[in-house]
């Protein structure tokens, strides 16, 4: 699991590797017999006739840290070269198995002839109460704060980021494409890329970002959104991160599936979702509501397909989204909850000057180490506004930010709360509503919804706001296909007009 950037660097401490040993000790089959008895049992006739199932489950974890996830159902074993826990199929289990019962027959006393027994069937028994032998719940939940680099552990403790080597003790399985080497920079990161296209104060947020988000946990509960126009580095600079965390450890966002059975699983075991460079209605879609939960702290319930059974998932992801479109968000009346989790870093400068194919690949074959300190450094600096705010702290104009987008996402509401007025002799067609809301819009210089969109909106809104449910027999003049004078049925809504221009402002 190699990635650019890559230093060897001498750490103050070493990094044992553990080879694992090809054959049993006595001492280690002594034990294990004396402990649930012999390796097998034999018939009348001093003939194998079958193996002792617990026995053998107990030589394959005693030989190696392997756990069974009981909700993924999963086998993990940890690989002491890298420090992680890699997944481990049933198949290379029973290989394993295999090679032992016929060392056994070779080289342990009592065990002669004992290969007759090593069958499919025999290998499923033992493989399937090794299953409870080693099972854990939530074995990698609640893990220790630490980055794990390509050579080293960077545990986050008591506010400061200290090196350490390898081990099981972190229950790590996503580690970092690149090394750590304390003295390295990232000179061309911050010139090229980023300060020609975004403000100080934000390549500030952006850091803190960073550091948040190679530490895999979303801390602060955040949803990232880099906007601006086509060019200035968005889509760079989050490929990049998606390279300096590992492809292996984030998992694309696609909000239209969100409220589909299997979607939330795609996310098992990433630490980040990454929506690159999406559409405009992105964020409008009907499962983008669960962003909230994904990154909220919130218990979900996640499930793969050909599987009946439901596994808990953390809501703590990093998530992060690019966009040349000024994204609009559903709100369905809970404001206050985007309001804490959206932050919107605005590129508003320019790219590099020259456009270089593939420019984040370079970057971190350059500087990718140089780039993880400078996220580090964001890290220690998240953690100081968390002791003073315990949040990220954001300045007067990156609040702006989002209070205007939110304003604008909500502005149906706006309109249907301001501009209608309830009259017992009127009506209103849902095309007559948007097309006021089209020009109200355009005078707030709002981004325009689709009629879709609106349509879908207006139905809820209507019966929030002013307890009017949809009709199908609002009665306006029109014409046939021939031209000719017809009255049409339209949905609509009776007992409300437009508010004239001479009418006072009710927020007035």
């Amino acid at each position: 699991m190699n990635g650019p950037g890559i230093v060897s660097l001498p750490l103050e401490f070493p990094i044992t590797e553990k080879v694992e040993s090809s054959s049993q000790d006595e001492k280690t089959v002594q034990q294990l017999t004396d402990a649930f008895g012999p390796p097998l049992y034999r018939n009348e006739k001093n003939s194998p006739s079958r193996l002792n199932e617990r026995f053998w489950s107990e030589i394959l974890a005693v030989e190696r840290i392997m756990i069974f996830e009981r909700d993924e159902r999963q086998f993990y074993h940890y690989n002491p070269t890298n420090g992680l826990y890699e997944p481990l199929t049933a198949q290379v289990l029973k290989v394993r198995l295999s090679d032992l019962i016929r060392e056994a027959d070779a080289k342990w006393a009592g065990c002669h002839g004992i290969a007759t027994l090593d069958t499919e069937r025999a290998r499923a028994a033992i493989v399937e109460l090794t299953r409870g032998v080693v099972e854990k719940r939530d074995f990698f939940l609640n893990r220790p704060w630490a980055i794990h680099c390509q050579n080293a552990m960077l545990a986050l403790e008591e506010g400061q980021i200290k090196p350490k080597p390898f081990s099981p003790h972190f229950r790590s399985r996503n580690q970092l494409s690149v090394a750590y080497e304390q003295k390295a920079t990232c000179p061309r990161f911050c010139k090229d890329l980023l300060e020609p296209a975004v403000s100080a104060e934000d390549i500030l947020l952006i850091q803190k970002m960073f550091g948040l988000i190679v530490l895999g946990v979303n801390r602060p509960q955040r949803i990232y959104l880099l906007q601006g126009a086509p060019n200035t580095g968005k889509t760079t600079l989050g490929r990049l991160i998606t390279v300096l965390i590992g492809r292996w450890n984030y998992s694309e966002l696609r909000t239209e599936h969100l409220n589909e059975r299997f979607e939330t699983s795609r996310a098992l075991g990433k630490t980040l979702l990454f929506g690159p460079d999406v559409k405009a209605h992105f964020l409008q879609s009907q499962g983008a509501h669960k962003l909230k939960s994904m990154v909220g702290g919130d218990p979900m319930d996640a499930e793969r397909k050909n599987s009946n059974t439901s596994f808990p998932f953390p809501g703590d992801l990093n998530v992060l989204i690019t966009s040349n479109s000024r994204l609009l968000v559903r709100l369905e009346g809970d404001i206050g909850a985007w309001q804490r989790r959206l932050t919107i870093i605005e590129f508003f400068g320019q790219g590099p000057a020259k456009r270089i194919d593939g420019f984040h690949e370079i970057l971190l074959q350059q500087e990718g180490s140089g780039i993880l300190n400078w996220a580090l450094a964001g890290l220690l600096k998240y953690e100081h506004d968390h002791q003073i705010k315990g949040d990220i702290v954001l300045s007067d104009n990156q609040k702006t930010r989002v209070t205007g987008l939110l304003s604008e996402s909500d502005g149906l509401r706006t309109f249907l709360e301001t501009e209608l007025v309830l009259t017992k002799d009127a009506s209103l067609t849902e095309d007559e509503i948007t097309i006021a809301f089209a020009k109200y819009a355009r005078t707030k210089q709002w981004r325009l919804l689709k009629a879709s969109v609106i349509h879908s909106q207006l139905q809820d809104l209507m019966m929030e706001l002013h307890c009017m449910s949809r009709s199908h027999d609002l009665k306006r003049e029109g014409t046939d296909k021939n031209g000719e004078p017809k009255i049409q049925t339209f949905r609509g809504y009776h007992g409300v007009r437009l508010r004239r221009a001479d009418e006072e402002d009710p927020d007035l």
